[in-house]
């Protein structure tokens, strides 16, 4: 079991701090929704753990082990990251945008990779791909381009994922397939799923555990239903002035 720990982490920029004295500790199978305005430092928790902003204090573990000397590139093969908006090659066919993406934290020749094409055939039936592994990314609709950049994440086969709201452009029904994916992958596959979203259904649907960021502080809660009935009934006003 993976066990991912963060202790009186800060996070933020050297100008501005976002979020101070973070405790953490997750493991194997975990999903937890990420909650805030924008501009809280979702974004900015995503980049910290793929090691694109530095860390303003505090210690990240991975299973035990301090991962302040770890290489970018050992980063890469723990984490993979969905921005909210992720630039892809329009010109390539589907099935390629996955292989390549698998060939990332892969030395092999991922085309040809017996694991690559096993965890293909996996992401591919779950996620309804097989009717567009053919057709160039350019042509498919912003859903179904939304549903490709989830499984090219998932190809990377990282044990932890973050996913920048992943149900942006998404109809219901795929939403739903995106809820049903992210429990599998976390319960079947023991991966550590962690994501943003203001898609308020999608968060009650599928966390087990929700952080809050307010005041530069970030508030943990298992009790998803009461949590959201809380974040929507509070007032941001100030907050927002403070913010722009």
């Amino acid at each position: 079991m993976n066990h991912l720990k963060g202790i009186s982490i800060a996070l933020g920029y050297e100008e501005k701090s976002l979020v101070s004295d973070f405790d953490f500790d997750l493991r194997s199978g975990q999903i937890i929704a990420l909650l805030g305005l924008n501009g809280s430092g979702k974004t900015t928790l995503f980049k910290t753990l793929m090691d694109t902003t530095p860390l303003l204090g505090g210690d990240l573990q991975w299973n035990g082990i301090s991962m302040r000397d770890f290489s970018f590139n050992s980063r890469q093969k723990i984490f993979s990251w969905l921005p909210a908006r992720r630039a892809m090659e329009e010109s390539l066919k589907v099935y390629e945008l996955l292989s390549y993406s698998a060939a990332a934290v892969n030395d092999e020749d991922v085309l040809k990779s017996k694991r690559t094409l096993e965890v293909m055939n996996k992401i591919t039936d779950l996620m309804k791909l097989h009717p567009f592994l053919e057709m160039p990314y350019i042509s498919l609709s912003e859903g179904q381009k939304k549903k490709v950049e989830i499984a090219a994440m998932f190809m990377k086969d990282s044990p932890v994922c973050l996913l920048d709201e992943p149900s942006v452009f998404l109809d219901i029904s795929n939403q739903k397939e995106i809820a049903d994916i992210l429990r599998l992958f976390a319960k079947e596959e023991g991966k550590i799923i962690l994501f943003s979203s203001h898609d308020l259904a999608l968060i009650e649907n599928v966390a087990e555990t929700c952080w809050v960021i307010n005041n530069n502080k970030i508030e943990a809660s298992n009790s998803i239903t009461e949590t959201i009935v809380e974040y929507t009934s509070r007032d941001y006003k100030e907050e927002v002035l403070i913010e722009n």
